[in-house]
Order: structure tokens, then C-alpha cells, then sequence
């Protein structure tokens, strides 16, 4: 439903002639009409005016009183406060009056400077205009040139709350049209599509009709993506925030469809593969990423698509973290589009040489138009023979394996649960840290409210008393849940801690170390220790310690310079409860410290 509002509109039409036993002779037909307001009112909210708009028409009629030769012109001088002009001409091709689609056309469509600001509908911090002509060109059915180009001298709207505006756009495509005189068959033939040196495609199209049924084949024989030229087309305070942006190589995408359609059926089928080519320098030599390469294909009908996927990143440098560049990254999948609305991921396969990195991965994504339930396997291990770099000054040499599994509980609630494996990992901070020979085994288990994005947590969870824990220790390490880990020596800037030993369970965001040890300044501590993550906020994540001090040497501790070498007995007790670990924002604890001997 709608309003139609008409203001002044007057038509004529008129024709002309001579007629005889054979025919008509010398007919003509001529109208015209003009019109000083069209408004149309779709809805309450979206109103479309038309003002000022006038067409005319004349046309040769041949003895059957069909067009010969003629032209309409029309025009409307305001619709969305720009101007549009359309021409048609056609005559008869002397050298085809015998088929039944003899004519010869031309046609223009031309709009000149369409104002986005005023199409209904478009945001109000978006501003421009662009121009648009198309030309049609036709021989009769089967020969008809089709040509289009859009031109916008760029765009004004808002990025991060500044103004900014887009570059320069212009968009032509081309393409010849075949069809046969029974117009029961249809040829889309060398069509180009061409934006700017940024893109350019080439398709074919066919389309056949017979006995109530149509084939047609569309094919993307290739689109080429120039990847030099995208940083000409970012926001300008995009440019001005990341620098100089230097992208070379290119994308590019081939796509096939076939599709069978009767009254009662339709069935379709897709096949295709897009490939990338990139080399990536950001500003100031921070990062260069170079020889990436990677295929993605695609096979099937919209309900069960399936394909494969490769990337291969060559060489990253990255040379205020690591002199020598991180070489040859790769990772391929195989993956399972079913029943358009469940994608599974499988013989996921992930390898970083310079990293001593190697894993497998799999996930299920089923149901996300409704309630999509997830689950995802994963496991990545890290073998290094050599010190490696992945974060400024901080080292890995030795083994360490991770192995996860995610899955959706239910509406809201997502688990992640999973171990992560050490075997004689040493880790150096550059001078100041090294730990030496860290070894063992950490269980997990985290759930998270995916609606509100935060963790879950059990603020009943308590750990065993200590005392209790060490008189069973040996039980309670047994079970699952229970980690534990070891580690032969800790350096911090000149003391030493050795035979660090710890068990934890990290479940129901909770962090659990029902028992610690270490050898420190000639004497040992342990304890206990709990951590509650709560929601994640770092304000509210509480904690609790306790433990023993027993026989360290204080004067170690105070670094004495004395020339005698002195020994200070010191025993203690401790115990605290806190809550945050942000002192910007609140930082509360709890407790006491009580030295027994010293």
C-alpha cells in the first residue's frame, strides 16, 4: 500500500499515413507529454518526488505497422535533485528484413550528478554524488553491446567520529549479448568489469529455455584484485595513523554455476577457487611479510559444499624483536559447508619452522542461523633446538605441547577445557630472568558466558587445606583434574630459587595451588595458594595465600656487603586475602606476616 500523487500531466499521440491494397504507406506515429510532479509515498517514513519530467517519440511505421525508423527521447530534471536524460533510436537492418528481430538499436541512459544525501534511506553522515552512463548497441537478437560506467569524484562521511573522504571511483563494465531468433537461448560473451587499476573481471553467461525448463551457466572466468592499489582507497586518517603502506601481488577469484530449473525443481552447482599473492611493508621497516601464497576451492550445491584450503606465508622479518626472519609458516584444512547452516573444519594442519611450531586442528560450527552449537579440537606443539624469539627479549628452547578441545554447553555457554604438556623448557627474559629445566603437566578447564563475554566462575570453590593436602597429597595428585609443575632453577637478578615444585587445578575460574615448594636464600618456602578470575575483570579477581618461611638467610636476601660472610636464620609465617590486581583502579589485601625466628 501507498499514496501516488500526480501534478499536471498532459500526453499526445498522433499518426499519420497512406493506405492501400499493400499495405501502409509513408506512416508515421509522433507523442509526447510532460509532467510537473510525481510524488510516490511507499510508506510513512520514505517519500520519492519526480518534477519537471517531458519525453517525446516519433517513429516510421512499415506496411505491417511496426516501427521502421524512430527515436524516444525523455527526460526528468529533477529526480533526487539531479537531472536524468534517456534516448532511444531504431531503423531496420536493410540486410536482415526477413528475420522477425530485424532492428537496429542505440540507446543512452545518462544521469548527471546523483546526490546521495538525497536517496531516501542513506545515512545522514554520508555525502557525494556520482555520474552514471550506459549505452546499448544492438544488431537484431544476436548481436547486442551493453556498456556501463559509474564515476564518483569521491564520497564524504565519518570515520571514528572524523570527517573523511573516499578517493576517486570509476566502474565500467562491458559485455556482448547473443541471442537466437526464437529467443530461446541467451549468450552473456566477453564482459569486462573494470574499477579504476584497482579490479578488473572478465564473465560468461548462457541461458537456454526449453520445454518449460531453463539451463544456465555463469562463469567468472577471473577477477584480478592489484593489491599496490588498495592503500589508495583507505579513509585519509587511516593513512595518516598506519604511514606509508606498501601491499604488491594480487587476488584473484574463478567461480562456475550451473543451474537446472524446471516448474516443480531448481538444482545448482558451484565450483571455484580464489587464490592470494601477497607481499605486506609496513612503515619504518617494522614488519616486511613476503612469499605469501594460498588457494581456497570450492565444489557442490548450496547444501553440501565442500573444499580445501592452503596458505603459505614465505618469510616475516621482524627486526626490533629477531635479527634473522621467521621462515616458511604454513596452514591447510579441508572444510564441509552442510545444509547452509553448520561448516565443519577438518585435517586442519598448522607449521612454523623458525618456531619449532607444529599442530592439528579441527572444529564444527553447527546451526548459527538459530542457536549455533560449536566444538573445536586443537593441539600445537613447540620443539626448539634453538633459542626462539616471538616476543622482545624472552626466549624458548625445549618442548611444550598444547592440546585444547572448545564446545558450546548450551544457549550462552561455551567450555574450553584441555592440557598443556612441558618437557625441559627453559625460558630467558635477557638478563634479567632464566628459568631452567621447567617440566609438567597443567589440566584445564574454563567456561565463558559468550553472551556477555565474560568468564564463568564458582565462588564456592575452595581448595583443600593444606595440611589435609599434604597428608594425602598423593590422592589428590591422582585425579584428572590435578597439574602439576616443576621447575630445577629460577635466576631474578642474581638469587636463586631451586627445586620450585607446585601441583594447581585451574577449573570453574578458579586457579588452584593447594601445594607449593622452593629451595630459596639456603632455606625453603611453601604454602598454598587460590586465585578466583571471577568475570575477568582484572578489579575483581580475588586470591589467598598462605605459607611458610623456614631457615632462610636474611643477610643473603639484604645483599651485605660485609667482607664477613654472615649467616641469619629467619623463620616466618604468612597469610593474605586480596581482591584486584589493577592498581589504576582498586587494589585491596588483607593479612599478616609473622616472623617466628630469627
Amino acid at each position: 500500500s501507498g499514496i501516488i500523487t500526480v501534478e499536471q500531466a498532459r500526453f499526445t499521440l498522433g499518426t499519420e499515413g497512406i493506405l492501400s491494397s499493400t499495405g501502409l504507406k509513408q506512416g508515421l506515429v509522433k507523442g509526447g507529454g510532460t509532467l510537473a510532479g510525481l510524488v510516490l509515498q511507499p510508506n510513512d517514513t520514505t517519500t520519492i518526488k519526480v518534477a519537471d519530467a517531458e519525453f517525446g517519440m516519433q517513429s516510421e511505421l512499415d506496411s505491417l505497422f511496426l516501427p521502421e525508423k524512430g527515436k524516444l527521447r525523455a527526460s526528468i530534471n529533477d529526480l533526487f535533485k539531479t537531472r536524468l536524460n534517456a534516448e532511444l533510436s531504431w531503423e531496420t537492418d536493410p540486410k536482415r528484413r526477413h528475420l522477425a528481430m530485424s532492428r537496429i538499436l542505440k540507446g543512452q541512459i545518462e544521469v548527471d550528478s546523483l546526490f546521495l544525501s538525497s536517496i531516501p534511506g542513506m545515512p545522514p553522515d554520508i555525502d557525494g554524488y556520482f555520474k552514471m552512463n550506459s549505452n546499448l548497441s544492438a544488431h537484431g537478437v544476436d548481436d547486442i553491446h551493453l556498456h556501463f560506467e559509474f564515476k564518483c569524484p569521491g564520497i564524504d562521511y565519518k570515520f571514528e567520529d572524523e570527517n573523511q573522504r573516499s578517493p576517486e571511483l570509476t566502474l565500467s563494465t562491458s559485455a556482448y549479448v547473443h541471442g537466437d531468433t526464437t529467443l530461446q537461448s541467451w549468450t552473456v560473451d566477453s564482459a569486462f568489469v573494470n574499477c579504476d587499476q584497482l579490479m578488473e573481471g572478465r564473465l560468461h553467461a548462457n541461458a537456454v529455455m526449453a520445454d518449460g525448463a531453463v539451463s544456465m551457466l555463469f562463469e567468472l572466468e577471473e577477477a584480478v584484485l592489484h593489491n599496490r592499489f588498495i592503500p589508495d582507497y583507505f579513509p585519509e586518517g587511516l593513512k595518516e595513523e598506519i604511514g606509508e603502506l606498501i601491499l604488491d601481488g594480487d587476488e584473484k577469484l574463478q567461480l562456475t554455476i550451473t543451474a537446472e530449473q524446471t516448474p516443480d525443481t531448481l538444482l545448482l552447482n558451484l565450483s571455484g577457487k580464489a587464490s592470494v599473492n601477497l607481499g605486506v611493508e609496513l612503515p619504518e621497516q617494522l614488519m616486511a611479510i613476503s612469499g605469501v601464497q594460498g588457494d581456497l576451492s570450492l565444489n557442490g550445491d548450496p547444501m553440501n559444499l565442500k573444499g580445501d584450503g592452503h596458505l603459505l606465508i614465505g618469510q616475516t622479518v621482524m627486526k626490533n624483536i629477531r635479527e634473522e626472519p621467521y621462515k616458511e609458516a604454513r596452514v591447510q584444512l579441508d572444510w564441509h559447508f552442510l545444509s547452509m547452516d553448520s561448516l565443519f573444519v577438518e585435517n586442519g594442519m598448522l607449521s612454523m619452522s623458525s618456531l619449532g611450531v607444529d599442530g592439528n586442528f579441527s572444529a564444527a560450527v553447527k546451526h548459527f542461523q538459530t542457536e549455533p552449537v560449536i566444538s573445536a579440537l586443537a593441539r600445537v606443539g613447540i620443539s626448539a633446538s634453538e633459542p626462539l624469539f616471538p616476543v622482545p627479549d624472552l626466549s624458548f628452547q625445549g618442548d611444550c605441547d598444547l592440546s585444547i578441545r572448545a564446545e558450546t554447553l548450551d544457549a550462552g555457554r561455551m567450555r574450553c577445557d584441555g592440557i598443556i604438556t612441558i618437557d625441559s623448557l627453559d625460558i630467558s627474559g635477557d638478563t634479567l630472568f632464566t628459568v631452567n629445566t621447567m617440566s609438567g603437566n597443567i589440566p584445564f578447564q574454563i567456561d565463558f558466558d559468550t553472551q556477555k563475554g565474560e568468564l564463568l566462575s564458582d565462588s564456592d570453590v575452595r581448595a583443600p587445606n593444606l595440611n589435609d593436602y599434604l597428608k594425602f597429597r598423593r590422592l589428590y595428585s591422582a585425579m584428572p583434574e590435578t597439574g602439576s609443575l616443576s621447575v630445577r632453577q629460577i635466576d631474578v637478578m642474581g638469587y636463586h630459587l631451586d627445586d620450585f615444585g607446585m601441583d594447581l587445578t585451574i577449573m570453574k575460574g578458579t586457579v588452584q595451588i593447594p601445594w607449593f615448594y622452593v629451595n630459596v636464600l639456603d632455606g625453603n618456602v611453601g604454602g598454598a595458594m587460590s586465585v578466583n578470575l571471577g568475570t575477568g575483570d582484572p578489579s575483581k579477581i580475588s586470591y589467598r595465600i598462605q605459607g611458610q618461611a623456614a631457615r632462610i638467610n636474611s643477610a643473603a636476601l639484604l645483599s651485605s656487603s660485609s667482607q664477613e660472610e654472615e649467616e641469619t636464620e629467619l623463620n616466618a609465617t604468612l597469610a593474605f586475602d586480596g581482591r584486584g590486581i589493577d592498581i589504576t583502579k582498586s587494589l585491596d589485601c588483607d593479612g599478616f606476616f609473622h616472623i617466628t625466628k630469627i
